[in-house]
Order: C-alpha cells, then structure tokens, then sequence
C-alpha cells in the first residue's frame, strides 16, 4: 500500500502508493511523479527532456532538446517540431481531419491543408502528394509517377503517368492498365469484375461476374465457383490435389496427394 526510500545525503527520495496508482521520485537532475491513469508527468534538467501523459494514451506531451511532439484524442490533434543539422526547426500540425500542414527546411516538403476546402499535402497518408479543391469535388492523388484526378469522387476518374492508364464511371465502368503487366475493368460493379496482373513473374487472372460465377488462374492452381459461394472446383496441381464443394460447406469431396 506504501513505500518510501530517502537518501539524506544526496535528497534522492522515491514514493510508492496503491501498486503503481500513485508514485514520485527525485534524483539530483530527475522529477517524476504521477497518478495513474490520470496523469503521469517526468523531468529530466540534465538531458532537457520532459514527459507529461492524461488519461495515456489518449493524451501526450514530449519535449527533448528543444524539440516538441504532442497529441490528443489518439492522434486527432498532433504536432511536432525537430530541430535539423542547418539549425533550421521544421514543424508540422495535424488537426484530423480539418488542418493539415507542414513548415520543413525543403520548400518541397513544405504543405498546408484546410479540409474540405482545398490543401495540398506531401509524403502523407501512403501518397507522394494529395490535392483537393472543395471535396469531393475535386480530389488528386501522385504515388510512384501515377496521377489519379477524381471528380465528384469516387463516381468519375483518371488516371495517367508511368504507363498507366485508365478512368472510371463508377459504379457504370472502369478500366485500369499498365502495360502489359497489369489489367483491372469493372462493369455495373460489383457484378463483373476482370484482373489480371503479373506476380514476381506469375500471371494471375480472375473473373466474377456475381453471384453466379467466379474464376481465377494462377501457376499451380485454379478455381471454378457457381453461386457464390457455394458451388467450387479447386485444383492445385503442386499438390495433385483436387476438390469440389456441392454444396459448401455440407459436401465436400477431394481427391489427391495429402503430405
């Protein structure tokens, strides 16, 4: 229930209260106590670094060496600076999902969003760049050299760059290509849907055209259904292995090498 230790010479002192609800220390150049899961706060003068945490992890603050990390509300409302080699000291804020901006060394890097305004954000959310104007009115996204320009997303889309081609009037028709490696076309989605695409050298191709059927072929191995999903032939010629479903899942029947 309670714990004291205490140095009289150095006036290090540490506190333990109610397991590890309540608790405090103090060293020479360190200061930590806290309420758990209330609040939790540390210091340390000597590394020029403190900590506070409310309700963790729904709220944290970090300060090291001048620089700052903050966040609330599970990363709703986060902000940081870092402090780079030239001395200059970049910042980025994120208010989800209504401010986003950044102020970095490189112009380049540098963004500011106000969603669904209009903004433009880089290295974000798995993009190279994001664009918007009024969304959905307007929305464009760059990954690898590819441009996606969508209007009134996600009904009417582009695409273009790096040998990619393609739009979009969902849920009407879509087609999507990349030279020959890659082919995506839907019609009256999800009715038929058509894949085929190249996999560290293996083509894989399906077809659906549900519920009533779907196909797909792949080196070793293909796969026949009818009304979904309970009619299916598989055959996976690695194994010598064959299998029906009539219907899944009461009956099943294979045939073939068990290893």
């Amino acid at each position: 229930l309670f714990y004291m230790e205490k140095d009289n010479e150095t006036g290090e002192k540490r506190i333990d209260a109610l397991g590890p609800f309540v608790s405090y220390k103090k060293e020479a150049h360190e200061t930590e106590y806290g309420l758990r899961p209330i609040f939790y706060n540390y210091r340390n003068d000597k590394k020029d670094r403190t900590a506070f945490d409310f309700l963790y992890p729904l709220s944290t603050y970090r300060t090291f060496e001048g620089d700052t990390k903050f966040q609330a509300l599970m990363y709703i409302i986060y902000y940081k600076t870092d402090l780079r080699e030239s001395g200059f000291r970049e910042r980025e804020l994120t208010i989800f999902p209504f401010i986003f901006a950044r102020q970095a060394e490189d112009p380049g890097r540098s963004f500011f969003a106000v969603f669904p305004i209009f903004g433009n954000m880089k290295n974000k959310y798995g993009k190279d760049e994001i664009n918007f104007f009024m969304f959905p009115l307007f929305l464009q996204t760059k990954n690898y050299g590819v441009t996606n320009n969508n209007f009134l997303w996600p009904f009417i889309g582009v695409y273009s760059g790096n040998g990619v081609e393609g739009g979009r009037l969902w849920p009407i028709y879509g087609k999507k290509t990349v030279g020959d490696s890659f082919r995506d076309e839907f019609a009256l989605w999800p009715i038929y849907m058509q894949r085929d695409r190249e996999f560290y050298g293996a083509r894989i191709s399906s077809l659906a055209i549900l519920p009533f059927y779907y196909g797909m072929d792949m080196p070793g191995r293909k796969q026949r259904t009818y009304f979904w999903p309970f009619f299916n032939y598989i055959e996976n010629t690695n194994r010598n292995l064959r299998r029906w479903d009539m219907p899944w899942p009461f009956v099943t029947f294979s045939r073939g090498d068990v290893n």
